[in-house]
């Protein structure tokens, strides 16, 4: 069953902080998620991009979320 809120996908990169409360602005809630195996608890996910995305991509494909994502585009 997915969870309501939305997945803010943390790769180590960037300022969450900040997308959190452009989030809190409108009114929406976001949990921020690490773990690539509770990706598909939810309904919608925000990856926010960085000026080297090339370091996000590696980390991302470390711990996995890189499939996670992919699955979770897939179905959702």
């Amino acid at each position: 069953m997915a969870i309501e809120m939305i997945a803010l996908i943390d790769y180590n990169m960037g300022n969450l902080r900040s997308v959190v409360n452009a989030f809190d602005v409108i009114g929406e809630k976001v949990d921020i998620v690490k773990d690539p195996d509770l990706l598909q608890n939810y309904q919608k996910a925000v990856l926010p991009g960085v000026g080297a995305f090339g370091d996000a991509m590696k980390y991302l494909k470390q711990n996995g979320m890189d499939e996670a994502i992919k699955e979770f585009t897939k179905e959702k």
